[in-house]
């Protein structure tokens, strides 16, 4: 049910409204050799990380806004994230959230909403048990889907049944869309963003 709700009200954006693209920080606890961003500076780029309400102000400054997108790096390490997510869904727009699901402390605080959705990347680096005993608990409050992402030549059975293999390529995250960077820049694409720096 709450699924379905999602899914009808991400429908209606298509139509009208903006989709909010942030990246509240850059860190990560993997370090995965296939990481696009670690490909362009063989570490996560640092940035100045800025507080919750930054991020309200951009989200305002974007009207009519209709969902926000939050990613990284890792959003579970960033230390509002939890503020914001509830922020945002006081104002009834659906959020998304891209996580390795490794470090959840602070997806704990989130309110109980259809309007959260998570995105979960499983890495091969990472533990399975730790992510299946992460997924499990976040899973009784939100709707989860996975994809299990590793390198292109990786032709390993997956790891998790019911993950999509995703291959990673040069060619991901190119496509044109505004990302807000940890500390406000903007970027063209994930990838432009991950290069940045450079």
């Amino acid at each position: 049910m709450k699924l379905r709700k999602y899914l009808w009200e991400l429908a209606k954006i298509f139509r009208k409204g903006n989709i909010v693209r942030i990246k509240p920080t850059m860190r990560c606890n993997l370090s995965c050799p296939y990481c696009s961003v670690n490909k362009a500076h063989g570490r996560a780029p640092e940035f100045i990380e800025l507080h919750y309400y930054h991020w309200v102000r951009i989200i305002k400054g974007n009207e009519p806004v209709k969902m926000v997108v939050i990613s990284g790096g890792e959003p579970g390490l960033y230390d509002c994230v939890n503020l914001l997510i509830n922020w945002c869904v006081g104002r009834g727009y659906l959020v998304q959230v891209i996580t390795n699901l490794t470090n959840i402390s602070k997806f704990r605080r989130i309110y109980k909403s259809w309007r959260v959705i998570f995105l979960s990347t499983y890495h091969p680096v990472g533990s399975l048990e730790r992510y299946l005993m992460n997924y499990n608990e976040l899973s009784r409050k939100f709707y989860i889907t996975v994809r299990e992402l590793r390198p292109a030549d990786d032709m390993l059975p997956q790891h998790i049944p019911w993950a999509q293999v995703k291959a990673i390529s040069d060619s991901q995250d190119e496509t044109p869309m505004k990302i807000y960077a940890p500390d406000g820049s903007v970027h063209d694409s994930c990838q432009a963003l991950d290069r940045a720096g450079e």
